[in-house]
């Protein structure tokens, strides 16, 4: 009876072998693509709600504004914050062709040094909205028991290169497009980015240290009125930059947001 027993030929057990290598491979290589999906969707999710953040609060300053026409005595507590975000106060007006540019991007690294084609930031005047600061003028504010001045709010509330003080705070992300918080008064050591692993929800966390791989720029459009020479409306281009895990090609989404001058209206409807 034992004679006639017999082992696993060497043909068998590499056959055996190899079926389990394919399996494992394939098997490794299905895990692999589902969390670098999840990562991706992860990113593009965040990268979206910080886009809608922005464009709601563009559209919440305008919607402001119009408002204001309404208010007896000729009331105006959006005016100076709506003005800063159409200000070109920078050396090279945004243009739409300069704007579109941003499609065509390699590299994030193009929107920050301006070494390519694509227009430096810093350059065109592009800038974040600050949606935990953002309200009416009003003297005496207070933050962190501090009396701040609202032209001093003004360059917390829209922050970027129209004060060239801000250059820093647009920068490129290691991650995903975030805009990080810090404490009012304090630094980068006690803000939401700290090594201690806690988001810190606390009302101080108001000031933004800095922007990483979003920004927005405005775009003046339309005829211009002859009464006011003020454009017929602005494009905000709201664009974000990063460098998904994995991937040499840079990720991009954007959305373009146009509100209509309230002095073109206001002038339209005087006449």
């Amino acid at each position: 009876m034992l004679k006639s027993r017999r082992g696993d030929t060497i043909i068998e057990v590499v056959f055996a072998v190899t079926i389990f290598a394919l399996t494992a491979v394939l098997s490794i290589n299905s895990m692999n693509g589902g969390v670098a999906t999840a990562q991706k969707t992860l990113e593009i999710t965040v990268a979206r709600n910080e886009i809608d953040a922005q464009a709601e609060a563009l559209r919440f300053i305008h919607n402001s504004y119009l408002a204001e026409r309404e208010h007896a005595g000729g009331i105006k507590q959006f005016r100076k914050l709506w003005t800063t975000l159409t200000d070109p106060r920078v050396a090279q007006e945004p243009t739409e062709a300069l704007a579109q540019s941003f499609n065509n991007m390699g590299n994030c690294a193009e929107a920050y040094d301006g070494t390519s084609e694509v227009p430096a930031l810093y350059d065109i005047g592009a800038f974040v909205l600050n949606t935990r600061m953002i309200q009416p003028e009003n003297v005496g504010a207070v933050y962190d028991e501090a009396t701040i001045d609202y032209d001093a709010l003004l360059n917390e509330m829209v922050v970027g290169a129209r004060d060239i003080r801000d250059e820093y705070r647009l920068r490129q992300t290691p991650l995903s497009p975030r805009i990080i918080f810090s404490k009012w008064g304090g630094n980068i050591e006690f803000d939401e980015h700290s090594a201690d692993g806690f988001l810190k929800e606390a009302s101080m966390m108001r000031k933004i240290s800095y922007a990483e791989g979003i920004w927005v720029i405005a775009v003046a459009g339309g005829t211009i009125d002859s009464r006011t020479r003020q454009p017929e409306y602005y494009d905000f281009h709201i664009r974000t930059c990063w460098h998904s895990v994995g991937r040499r090609a840079s990720s991009t989404i954007g959305t373009i947001v146009r509100l209509y001058n309230p002095e073109v209206i206001e002038g339209e409807e005087r006449t």
